[in-house]
């Protein structure tokens, strides 16, 4: 939504005062590509909440959330001609793990925006990426939460933080989940067997690699969820997977461009890349 009610008073959401409509924009331009798209919302149709103010809706169980999502694969499939047999399943955050929870033979490409719990770690991207951040500050003289010119200069002097200065994304500065991202690599944050919170729902990485299912990877620079992105490099690297990590340096979580805790609608360079990658999927298969 545009806002929200908060005790009589209006809260902007997004920058342009207009409401987002970002999986209707994917789905338009994948149409338009020559896809047939079908897109379901995991919000109740009878939440109040979401009524009087769609972001506040009240989210459900994620192994439910799964559930859903297979129903919704099925249900496309039942109604789609039979010629259409190959999907490619697109998921933002969570919808990402969802979508690589019901991926089956039939899915030829999952396309991840932002993905959680995409990487097998329990450390919690917020907690490791504050450490990071902690880390970093007596270098960030200017106090922009990043390092950059000869910030980066000073902090790769650190002899504890040398090996963590990789500008991952190669946009010029490093941020704090760059920092986590480079400690992970080097052990610092193991993985992990855990089942907690999935309940028996399979790691997006173990999925990929058991299938040998393509998958691109979007993340967005300003984003701490992007800590999951150079492990699934070197993941790929090691399993000779096809997987496209991509990083969009100037955008955050909705990969969109942020301002002031403020969104917008999603980058349209990222809904081009989204659209290259599913028509090369399909010219490879058509080969």
């Amino acid at each position: 939504p545009a806002s929200y009610d908060n005790n009589g008073k209006s809260v902007p959401v997004t920058m342009s005062g207009k409401p987002t409509r970002d999986a209707k924009t994917i789905g338009d331009a994948l149409v338009d590509a020559g896809f047939t798209v079908m897109r379901f919302s995991s919000v109740h149709a009878d939440d109040e909440l979401a009524n009087e103010t769609p972001g506040m809706a009240m989210g459900i169980p994620f192994p439910y959330s799964v559930e859903l999502t297979r129903s919704a694969r099925d249900a496309f499939r039942a109604r789609a001609p039979e010629s259409l047999d190959r999907l490619i399943l697109v998921g933002h955050s969570l919808g990402a793990p969802r979508a690589t929870a019901v991926a089956d033979d039939g899915v030829v490409g999952l396309v991840c925006l932002a993905g959680a719990y995409v990487s097998r770690t329990d450390a919690s991207v917020l907690s490791s990426s504050a450490e990071a951040a902690k880390a970093i500050e007596p270098y960030d003289s200017d106090d922009d939460g990043v390092l950059a010119g000869a910030e980066i200069d000073q902090a790769d002097a650190d002899e504890e933080l040398h090996s963590a200065i990789i500008d991952h994304d190669n946009d010029g500065v490093i941020h704090a989940w760059e920092v986590a991202a480079s400690w992970r690599l080097d052990g610092r944050s193991p993985d992990s067997d855990s089942a907690k919170f999935r309940e028996g729902i399979p790691w997006f990485s173990d999925v990929v690699r058991d299938r040998r299912i393509p998958a691109l990877m979007i993340f967005g620079g300003l984003d701490t969820i992007s800590i999951h992105g150079p492990w699934l490099e070197s993941h790929a690297k090691t399993h000779e997977l096809d997987i496209t990590v991509e990083y969009f340096p100037e955008l955050g979580h909705n990969l969109s461009e942020e301002r002031d805790e403020l969104i917008d609608s999603i980058n349209p360079g990222v809904v081009d890349q989204i659209v290259a990658w599913c028509v090369g999927r399909r010219q490879t298969l058509a080969q």
